[in-house]
C-alpha cells in the first residue's frame, strides 16, 4: 500500500523548521542543510476504509512513519529518524485551528501530525487497540508514551541498522534476569532495504513505581533519611545484571593494545573537555598520571556487554524491588560503541557519579553552602557509593574496590564528560563534576 498523495517536497521543507523544534532531537548545535524522506511505511489500512477511520468522521486518517534523513551543512554523515505521522485529508485551514504543537504541516488543506498524540494511531502502530495516551516525560532522546495506563510504547527516534541494543539487551535477560527488569511485551520492527531496524519496544507500565533519581532527592530532604539499603539493593542488581549479560554475550580480555586504547580514549576526553573549561588544566598531571597507570594494569580485565547509560533516573522502586530500566547506552555515542563489550567499571562509576550528583543537586549543598550542608551532602553520597560497591560485591564476588586504577579512570572518564556537558547545557551544575574532579585529583595537582 502506498501512502495517500502528498506534496513530499513540501513535507521536508516543513520537517527542516519542525525536527529541530522537537525535545529529542540531539543535533540542535549542527544546522540543517535540509531534510529528507528516505521512506514511508504505513500502518493503517488504506485511506477511505472503515478501520482507518475515527468516529464521528467522514474521511479516514492516514498512519505513515517517516524514516528521513538529516543533511547538514558541515557536511559530516547524515542522520537517519523516525517521525510517526498522522495524515488527515479533512483537516480545517491552519489559519481557523488553534496553535497545534504536533502540527508538522497543512499541504494544501491536508493536515500532517505527529501520530504519537494520536491514540487511533498508537493503536494502529501496536496492533491492539488503544483508549488513551499520555507521554512520559522524563524521557528525552526518544518518545515514551502511557498507554492505556498498562504499558510504555517506547518510539526510537533516531534509528541504526539491527536491534537496538535496548530490545536486543532486554530479550537477552529475559531467561537470566527477567526480575530485574520491567516485563518486556513486545516491539515494533521491520526492513528497509534488507536492513532490519527497530522502531519501537513495549514494557509492562508499573504505576506504582518511583525512579531512582527522585527517591533519592526524596531520601535527602528526609532529616535522617538512609538511602544505604537502597543503594546496596542497587549494587546487588547491577551486578546480577553484569553477570548474566556476560552469559549472554560473548566476552574478551583487554590486552596491552586496549589498555593504551583505554588510556588515550581518556586522553582525548581530557582535552575535549578542556577546550570547553579551561579551569580544567589544573588536572593535566593528575590525568597524565592515570593514563600511564592504566597502561600498566597487570592481570586480565575481561569486556563484556554493559548497560552503557547507567544512573539513578534509570532505576525503578517497585514493590518487588529495584528494576532497572534503558539499555540502549548512552545516546551520544555512536552505535557500534554502544553494542562493543566495555569494562563494567564504566558502569560503576556512572553510578557513583550519579549518587554524588543527587547529593549535591539539593539546593544549599554547592560549594557556596555553609560546611553543615556540604559535609551532610558528602556523607549521603559516601554511604551511598560505599553501600552500591558492597552490594555489587555480593551479587558477583568481585569487589570493584580492588581494582582502583581502573575505577578511577572510569571515574574521571566520567567526571570530565559532565564538567564539559554542564558547562556547554547547565552552567549552574558545573560545580557538581568541577568538584568532584578536585577530590579525585587531590595531592596529584601541582
Amino acid at each position: 500500500m502506498t501512502p495517500p498523495a502528498l506534496a513530499w517536497g513540501s513535507l521536508e521543507h516543513a520537517l527542516k523548521t519542525w525536527l529541530p523544534r522537537q525535545r529529542w532531537y540531539p543535533a540542535k548545535n549542527r544546522p540543517l542543510s535540509h531534510v529528507s524522506i528516505a521512506h514511508t511505511w504505513p500502518f493503517t489500512p488504506t485511506p477511505g476504509s472503515g478501520p482507518g477511520r475515527r468516529a464521528g468522521e467522514g474521511r479516514a486518517v492516514a498512519g505513515v512513519v517517516l524514516v528521513t534523513r538529516a543533511h547538514f551543512a558541515d557536511g559530516r554523515p547524515t542522520e537517519t529518524y523516525q517521525i510517526p505521522v498522522g495524515i488527515h485529508p479533512a483537516a480545517t485551514p491552519a489559519a481557523s485551528r488553534p496553535h497545534d504543537p504536533a502540527t508538522i504541516a497543512h499541504l494544501d488543506g491536508t493536515h500532517v501530525y505527529e501520530a504519537t498524540a494520536d491514540p487511533h494511531l498508537i493503536g494502529h502502530l501496536t496492533g491492539r487497540p488503544v483508549a488513551t495516551t499520555r507521554p512520559l516525560n522524563a524521557e528525552q532522546t526518544n518518545t515514551s508514551l502511557i498507554v492505556d495506563e498498562t504499558h510504555v510504547l517506547k518510539i526510537f527516534r533516531r534509528l541504526h541498522t539491527g536491534t537496538n541494543p535496548d530490545l536486543e539487551l532486554q530479550r537477552a535477560l529475559r531467561p537470566l534476569a527477567a526480575d530485574h527488569t520491567p516485563p518486556l511485551a513486545g516491539a515494533v520492527e521491520g526492513d528497509i532495504d534488507g536492513r532490519r531496524f527497530t522502531y519501537a519496544l513495549i514494557t509492562r507500565y508499573l504505576p506504582a513505581a518511583t525512579d531512582g533519581w527522585q527517591a533519592a532527592l526524596a531520601a535527602l530532604a528526609t532529616p535522617h533519611a538512609d538511602f544505604t539499603a537502597d543503594a546496596h539493593a542497587m549494587g546487588t542488581t547491577t551486578g546480577r545484571i553484569h553477570t548474566a549479560l556476560a552469559t549472554a554475550f560473548p566476552t574478551r580480555t583487554l590486552d596491552t593494545a586496549g589498555l593504551t586504547a583505554l588510556a588515550a580514549h581518556l586522553t582525548r576526553r581530557y582535552h575535549a573537555a578542556r577546550a570547553l573549561v579551561p579551569a580544567l588544566a589544573r588536572h593535566e598531571r593528575a590525568v597524565y598520571h592515570a593514563c600511564q597507570a592504566l597502561t600498566h594494569v597487570s592481570g586480565p580485565v575481561r569486556l563484556q556487554r554493559i548497560h552503557g547509560d547507567l544512573h539513578l533516573g534509570q532505576w525503578l522502586r517497585c514493590p518487588q524491588g529495584w528494576l532497572l530500566t534503558d539499555f540502549e547506552g548512552e545516546p551520544a555515542q555512536p552505535i557500534d560503541h554502544r553494542t562493543r563489550p566495555h569494562s563494567t567499571h564504566a558502569d560503576i562509576a556512572a553510578m557513583l557519579r550519579s549518587f554524588d550528583y543527587a547529593a549535591h543537586h539539593t539546593p544549599g549543598s554547592g560549594p557556596a553552602a555553609g560546611d553543615g550542608p556540604r559535609a551532610a551532602a558528602a556523607r549521603f553520597a559516601e554511604r551511598a557509593q560505599q553501600a552500591f560497591l558492597d552490594g555489587y560485591t555480593t551479587a558477583t564476588g568481585d569487589d570493584p574496590r580492588h581494582h582502583p586504577v581502573l575505577l578511577r579512570a572510569h571515574l574521571l572518564d566520567k567526571a570530565l564528560y559532565e564538567a564539559a556537558y554542564e558547562t556547554t547545557h547547565r552552567p549552574q551544575r558545573a560545580a557538581i563534576p568541577l568538584a568532584a574532579l578536585d577530590r579525585l585529583t587531590e595531592g596529584d595537582t601541582p
